[in-house]
Formats: C-alpha cells, sequence, structure tokens
C-alpha cells in the first residue's frame, strides 16, 4: 500500500531541505575556488536562515 505524502509531511521537508543545504553548499565551494567567497558566505547565511525559519513553522 503507497502512502500519499502531503507537501507538509515532515519527512519530506527535511529530504528539501537536506537537498537544498547540500546544493548551497556546493554553489558556496564554486564561490570560493573562483574568488567569490564573500558572495558565497551571503548566499549561504540567508539560506540557513530561511530554512530554519521554514521548519520552526
Amino acid at each position: 500500500m503507497q502512502m500519499k505524502m502531503s507537501p507538509w509531511d515532515p519527512g519530506l521537508l527535511v529530504l528539501m531541505l537536506s537537498t537544498l543545504m547540500i546544493e548551497a553548499s556546493a554553489a558556496e565551494l564554486r564561490w570560493i575556488v573562483s574568488g567569490r567567497h564573500k558572495q558565497g558566505i551571503l548566499v549561504l547565511h540567508r539560506l540557513i536562515g530561511a530554512a530554519v525559519a521554514f521548519a520552526s513553522q
């Protein structure tokens, strides 16, 4: 029997947030390597803040 997952399912939310953080980390590493580390850190901080705010609702 297959279960339906609502868009607000905690397991799905954790999966989406972890995927977002992995992608953000990869982007930050590319920016650091290319010399744009300040931009990468700024974006990463904003993404972490948004993820924490969303998860704490």
